[in-house]
């Protein structure tokens, strides 16, 4: 009876390691796809110009408008305040731009906001379109799809024909069995950005300074997510 009971435990533990196993490598595989989503967008955005990184000190345009162009908020909405660090509420960012009172038009408003990344940006999420022409993102729930390229030899063609159905991408028929990467916001690997003003003793403050401090955060499911920094310089 002991014996039984010794083969059946070993039978048991089987399956329970091999899924402990297979859970281990798909963190690991998701800490090495955060890791390189995070470098990949810390080394875009060294490249943008202050001004670009937030918060941003920007002047209201007429009719109480500011456009931020096509960036991707946290839940959407921005933080406003006005040069002296005090709030100025806050606001819903929507088709890229932010409407405030019209009265304000000319003054100058810090807008202030978490920048979500694309997963992995400029390389994309590859995948064999499958015969029926579709392919299935491994990093949902998809919350946006950035860009879809359609590998031609060396070269990378943009589509424009998909539709997003959860986590299925449709794709023209005329792509199956070809290679597609994509671009796009997933919430399993999740890359926010969030900066701050520093003063000339790199001390955060409200007001605008000729410093700001970037910090990337992407956040991949496991216990401790992936961090990375830089300090930028006003021109």
């Amino acid at each position: 009876m002991m014996i039984v009971i010794a083969i059946l435990a070993i039978l048991l533990a089987v399956p329970i390691l091999v899924h402990d196993t297979s859970g281990n490598l798909t963190r690991e595989l998701f800490y090495r796809e955060a890791s390189e989503t995070t470098e990949q967008a810390k080394e875009r955005l060294q490249g943008l110009p202050f001004e670009q990184l937030p918060p941003r000190t920007m002047t209201i345009q007429p009719g109480g408008v500011l456009n931020l162009g096509g960036l991707s908020v946290d839940q959407d909405r921005v933080q406003l305040r006005w040069p002296d660090g005090t709030s100025a509420g806050q606001a819903e960012l929507k088709d890229g731009k932010v409407r405030v009172a019209p009265e304000w038009t000319g003054r100058t408003i810090v807008v202030d906001y978490r920048l979500l990344m694309s997963f992995l940006p400029a390389q994309g999420e590859a995948h064999t379109v499958d015969e029926s022409g579709q392919v299935i993102l491994s990093h949902g729930p998809v919350k946006k799809i950035q860009a879809v390229w359609l590998a031609e030899g060396e070269k990378l063609n943009r589509v424009t024909e998909f539709r997003l159905e959860g986590n299925r991408l449709h794709l023209p028929s005329k792509t199956a069995g070809r290679v597609v990467t994509v671009d796009y916001f997933g919430e399993s690997i999740r890359t926010e950005v969030e900066g701050r003003f520093l003063d000339n003793n790199l001390v955060p403050q409200l007001e605008p300074g000729e410093y700001k401090s970037i910090r990337l955060t992407t956040d991949y499911g496991g216990r401790t997510p992936v961090s990375q920094g830089f300090l930028k310089v006003a021109p």
